[in-house]
């Protein structure tokens, strides 16, 4: 019995080693790339500008007080922060290059759910100019090809570049947090509109 204990002790110290030796390999089999790491200091870059001209306000004061306190002293009041970016990868301008897909919920700092529908989604784009990467952030907001009444949000870009996404919208009988309407779509930049689906 004593050889029994011994045995499966020894056994559950090995296992442990082989999940954490699979776990730490994992880590390293899969680098972020060097163009990767532009890209998320893009975005930073991106986020920091948005925080300078005051379309977002900072996780400090991203809550109920803070707006309050904005609108007390006469700041332009600004009702939304930076929610959990979610970056997918593809040759979105067909160079040849890795760019990227940037998309978040913005979070609304006064804790209603007016902008439970929203989402911000921006490209980053290869760039052959002095700067490795460029950001287009209106670009996809301003599309056309929806029905009345659709709204878009973004989810992905294939290794070829073309961007995914879903559309949704609202019958008579659909509460706000349900829409039963629901088409996808594709969008190839630059083009202006979306191809549904």
């Amino acid at each position: 019995m004593k050889l029994l204990k011994k045995f499966s002790w020894r056994q559950s110290i090995k296992a442990l080693f082989i999940v954490f030796s699979i776990n730490l390999g994992a880590i390293f089999v899969q680098p972020v790339s060097a163009h990767q790491v532009e890209i998320i200091n893009s975005y930073k870059d991106w986020k920091s500008s948005q925080l300078k001209a005051g379309n977002y306000l900072p996780d400090s004061d991203c809550n109920i007080q803070g707006v309050r306190e904005r609108i007390q002293t006469g700041r332009r009041v600004v009702n939304q922060g930076f929610g959990t970016a979610a970056f997918s990868y593809g040759d979105i301008n067909r160079d040849g290059r890795q760019d990227a897909l940037v998309v978040f919920n913005p979070r609304q700092c006064d804790g209603g759910n007016a902008l439970m529908n929203s989402q911000t989604a921006i490209v980053i784009l290869s760039n052959n100019g002095s700067s490795p990467y460029l950001i287009e952030d209106k670009k996809l907001e301003n599309l056309n090809g929806l029905p009345t009444g659709m709204w878009k949000i973004f989810e992905s870009v294939k290794e070829s570049g073309t961007i995914t996404g879903t559309a949704y919208g609202y019958t008579n009988k659909d509460a706000r947090c349900c829409p039963s309407i629901k088409r996808s779509f594709t969008y190839t930049y630059p083009g202006q509109s979306l191809k549904l689906n």
